[in-house]
């Protein structure tokens, strides 16, 4: 991507005209159909999630793929709502914990809701589903799991120091390694709970007579003197990053973390979902440390990294997760390594990641959860939970999904700064609903390189006029915003309607690494 280069499109075949099919409701259908899920009968208790899926062949299989929408409308919600909220707290308060639940917006990727049931209608030509569940019985669930979690480390903690009163030090170690992948249970669930309830979350742990933990600092301190007795007990010392890793892939080899079917993305920065070339050059030693090392399984598992700069330190926090079992967390490892340890020519940090940053806390505040309209992006390197890293000369195509007819506006933040309006109206029609559209045009990856982001915004009638400006790039011209928040401003909070009644908007945004 980089400057007006980026936009050099490599598509031979494009589409120049968009067929619109008129969609119209039956007049019988309830007014959570029609709004596509946004009048509902429930209150601000429950949470609620919107499909529809046309009846091609077998209503019986519209109907699964309908609640299927609705069931991943719900969590989106959810997710938007855990990763604003998460996001915002850790950047203004600057919490000394922060690090400790980096993951949790990237875990929610497979988040579970109990508990959800559904309304359904349906007409002649398709079949919908509004997926529901109450607050209360959500956060009565995940507290549960908060509970369940902290007697398996507090049990686990007292066999440890039994084994380390006898002596048996390699036995305490492997008792309190075993405590680790309950931590992320604790910090997700709080997290969900703070994102359903803020005034019941701080209650949370004193509610759940669990010994003396009683704030979510308690449970963070706790993690932390975990890991020390585990550095003492077993004589590790990270020099260096090769002894990070090897510290870390020991511990998830006492977890019983496996090699074989596993997945390693480059690894993120801080809290953000951008990486570095360091992030890139570490993922990939780790990815071959793991299979090298770990026994064969051929079971689906996903490792997801974060590191953090402490001073003259860096932090590597490591998961490894189960996603066909609801992300269920089965490693979790850390390591601190000395800054001047990272090998010459892997820079550690974007060189734009502070205006990454800056722009990404403008997204991420005041994020779309419950706009009507669910979009999804992802690129032919993945989906936008995944950490995406281009090199130079590489192709970058974008597809979409929506769960409705409607416009997408695409801006492109380029590594320079430029917020650059894309596209400015890509429709797709209702015969195109809860299908892969691929958008027609394919760019490559040029010089400057660091953190770029795609931001689209869907809209259900006729978008806002963008407030860009004309702007000289490389020889060409091209729509500008200022920053960010001009860009997105408009798409948040609309009161305007359309010839059809309520403008619906949609959300959805990936970062982008590029690295030489």
């Amino acid at each position: 991507m980089g400057d007006g280069n980026m936009f050099k499109k490599h598509s031979a075949s494009l589409v120049l005209f968009f067929f619109v099919t008129l969609f119209v409701f039956s007049n019988n259908l309830p007014p959570w159909v029609t709004s596509y899920g946004i009048h509902t009968p429930f209150t601000e208790q429950a949470v609620t999630g919107f499909g529809m899926y046309k009846i091609n062949e077998s209503e019986a299989e519209a109907l699964d793929a309908a609640k299927n929408q609705a069931m991943d409308d719900l969590v989106r919600r959810i997710r938007v709502k855990i990763s604003s909220e998460i996001f915002t707290r850790e950047t203004d308060t600057g919490d000394s914990y922060n690090s400790y639940i980096s993951t949790v917006t990237k875990s929610t990727a497979s988040l579970q809701i109990p508990n959800v049931e559904f309304l359904i209608e349906k007409d002649r030509n398709s079949v919908y589903a509004l997926a529901y569940t109450d607050k209360a019985d959500l956060i009565n669930e995940f507290s549960g799991k908060i509970h369940s979690a902290l007697l398996s480390i507090t049990e686990n903690i007292k066999n440890a120091e039994q084994e380390e009163n006898s002596g048996a030090n390699m036995s305490a170690v492997r008792r309190y390694i075993m405590c680790l992948p309950y931590f992320p249970d604790v910090y997700e669930s709080y997290s969900l709970i703070r994102t359903v309830s803020s005034t019941e979350a701080p209650t949370v742990f004193s509610s759940l007579d669990v010994e003396s933990i009683t704030t979510l600092q308690k449970v963070v301190a706790l993690e932390q003197m975990v890991k020390r007795k585990i550095d003492e007990l077993k004589g590790l010392e990270e020099t260096s990053l090769d002894r990070a890793l090897e510290k870390i892939v020991f511990i998830l080899k006492e977890q019983n973390v496996t090699s074989g079917n596993l997945q390693t993305s480059a690894i993120t920065f801080q809290n953000t979902d951008f990486s570095s070339p360091f992030g890139q050059y570490a993922a990939q030693k780790l990815s071959q440390i793991l299979q090298s090392t770990l026994p064969y399984s051929p079971e689906k598992k996903v490792v997801q990294s974060s590191y953090w700069i402490q001073g003259d330190r860096v932090e590597l926090l490591v998961q490894a997760r189960l996603p066909n079992s609801g992300g269920k967390v089965i490693g979790n490892a850390s390591a601190v390594f000395p800054l001047e340890a990272i090998p010459a020519g892997y820079a550690i940090t974007p060189r734009n990641h502070v205006q990454a940053l800056l722009d990404l806390m403008d997204f991420e505040e005041d994020a779309i959860s419950d706009g009507g309209i669910h979009v999804d992006m992802w690129t032919n390197k993945g989906r936008s939970e995944d950490v995406l890293v281009f090199r130079e000369g590489e192709e970058l195509e974008l597809f979409f999904r929506v769960n409705q007819p409607c416009t997408l506006q695409i801006t492109y933040v380029l590594a320079t700064g430029e917020k650059v309006l894309l596209e400015e109206r890509f429709y797709i029609g209702i015969d195109r609903v809860n299908r892969v559209v691929r958008y027609p045009y394919a760019f490559e990856v040029v010089p400057p390189f660091g953190v770029e982001r795609l931001i689209v915004t869907a809209f259900s009638g006729t978008p806002p006029e963008p407030n860009v400006l004309p702007r000289i790039i490389q020889g060409e011209e091209y729509m500008v915003f200022d920053n960010v928040r001009a860009a997105v401003a408009e798409t948040r909070g609309l009161k305007k309607k359309d010839t059809t009644g309520e403008l619906r908007v949609g959300e959805t945004q990936i970062g982008i690494t590029t690295v030489p």
